[in-house]
C-alpha cells in the first residue's frame, strides 16, 4: 500500500526546493554564472528536486509493482505507460534523470549555461509534475486518496 503521509512529505520537500530555485531564476546568465552561490544552490536544489521525484516514483512502482527500476529513467516511462503520470509528461522529464546524473558525478564539468536553461525553461515541467500530484489530475494523490494505489 502506498502510504500517504511519505508521498506528502516528499511532496512538501519538493514544493520547498522548488520555491528555492524560482527566486534563483531572477538573475541573469552572467551573474548566476560568475557567483558560487547562485549556480552551486541551483545544481544543489535541481539534484534534490530531481531525487525526491524519483523516490516518489520508485514508491509508487514498488507499491504497484511495476517491475524493476534500473535506470532512473525507467521511473518515468513505467509510470507514464500506466497512466499514474501524463505520457507526455513523463516524455519531458526523462532528460531530468542524465541531468542528477551529471550533477551527481561530473561535477567538475557542470555546464552552467545548461543549469541555468534547466532553471529556465525545465522547472516547469517539475511544477506541472508537483500539480498532477497535489489535484490529482493522473497523479498520484488522487490515486492514493483512500491511503492505496
Amino acid at each position: 500500500m502506498v502510504k500517504r503521509d511519505i508521498i506528502l512529505r516528499r511532496l512538501q520537500k519538493l514544493q520547498e526546493y522548488l520555491q528555492i530555485l524560482r527566486q534563483l531564476k531572477r538573475y541573469s546568465l552572467q551573474r548566476f554564472k560568475s557567483d558560487p552561490l547562485f549556480h552551486g544552490n541551483a545544481e544543489k536544489y535541481l539534484r534534490l528536486s530531481m531525487e525526491r521525484i524519483f523516490d516518489i516514483g520508485n514508491h509508487i512502482i514498488s507499491e504497484y509493482n511495476l517491475g524493476k527500476v534500473e535506470r532512473y529513467q525507467d521511473i518515468f516511462h513505467k509510470l507514464g505507460n500506466k497512466g499514474i503520470l501524463p505520457e507526455e509528461l513523463a516524455q519531458k522529464l526523462i532528460p531530468m534523470a542524465g541531468m542528477r546524473n551529471i550533477l551527481v558525478y561530473e561535477y567538475l564539468d557542470i555546464d552552467l549555461d545548461r543549469v541555468f536553461q534547466v532553471l529556465h525553461d525545465e522547472l516547469a515541467d517539475i511544477d506541472i509534475w508537483v500539480q498532477s500530484n497535489n489535484y490529482g489530475a493522473n497523479g498520484v494523490l488522487l490515486i492514493i486518496g483512500n491511503n492505496d494505489v
